[in-house]
């Protein structure tokens, strides 16, 4: 195995076992994922099956998601004025705080760790993101 990946991984490993990750982790769950979704999707946009589509998630997933969410007050749904079948989700004032924070939560780290590798890597690491982000996701 390549030495340069197992260290790489080594390093990950650690820096993840110290929550040096955390914010990713966080948002990277469902919840938060779904949110953001349903905020950048605007209002009467998001529906459903839109979010399992959109985000690779199973229809179960998004259901227990949602209904979660429903109780905590973070979105509402409603069914759609134009197919009464169709179920349209929406974000609420509360659901919008928690996009906020947890925005605020990756700026701040990001800002730190571009802080810390400083101006050339920070600019090298989003160059390797930008070839990423255009092979990958295409």
């Amino acid at each position: 195995m390549n030495s340069l990946v197992v260290d790489f991984l080594e390093h990950a490993i650690t820096l993840s076992d110290n929550n040096y990750f955390n914010v990713f982790v966080e948002y990277a769950q469902p919840k938060t994922r779904i949110l953001d979704l349903i905020n950048r999707s605007g209002k009467d946009v998001a529906k459903p099956s839109f979010i399992s589509d959109k985000l690779n998630l199973s229809r179960v997933a998004v259901t227990v998601s949602l209904n979660q969410m429903e109780k905590e007050g973070l979105i509402e749904r409603k069914l759609s004025a134009q197919d009464r079948r169709n179920i349209i989700v929406n974000i609420t004032k509360l659901g919008l705080n928690e996009v906020k924070n947890i925005r605020e939560k990756a700026y701040f780290f990001l800002t730190d760790m571009f802080n810390t590798i400083g101006k050339k890597r920070t600019e090298d690491l989003f160059e390797i993101i930008t070839i990423l982000f255009k092979e990958k996701i295409k």
